[in-house]
């Protein structure tokens, strides 16, 4: 997906943080856990959240017909993950400016502090 549901963005016990990981393959054996599955599904119990009121989302996954090459035929996919992409460095440039700011700041300290130093020592 380009984005995903802000509600979402929350700290659990798992591999990621704000995103929910379903391992394809098994850690130690490297076996494949979906091996002669045709679907997934995935239910969000109502209990969980109270935006759902009441209500009981369930998501199914097409694991048999699973093919992630599939979305770049006919460009769509393309222009999804490009947009995935740019979202991605536009928020890497904003952080590189951010850090490169900081960088200038501690920088600028560190003169500051040197010529002070200078200065007592003559």
């Amino acid at each position: 997906p380009v984005d995903y549901d802000k509600r979402f963005n929350f700290k659990f016990q798992g591999k990621k943080d704000g995103l929910i990981y379903f391992p394809r393959f098994d850690e130690k054996t490297g076996k494949d856990l979906l091996a002669g599955v045709s679907y997934a599904t995935l239910e969000f119990k109502p209990a969980i959240s109270t935006t759902l009121d009441g209500k009981m989302p369930k998501f199914i996954w097409d694991v048999k017909n699973d093919n992630p090459q599939k979305l770049y035929e006919g460009g769509a996919g393309v222009r999804m993950e490009t947009d995935r992409l740019i979202k991605r460095l536009d928020k890497l440039r904003k952080d590189k400016a951010e850090e490169e700011s900081k960088i200038n700041a501690i920088n600028n300290e560190i003169s500051t502090i040197q010529q002070r130093i200078d200065q007592l020592m003559k």
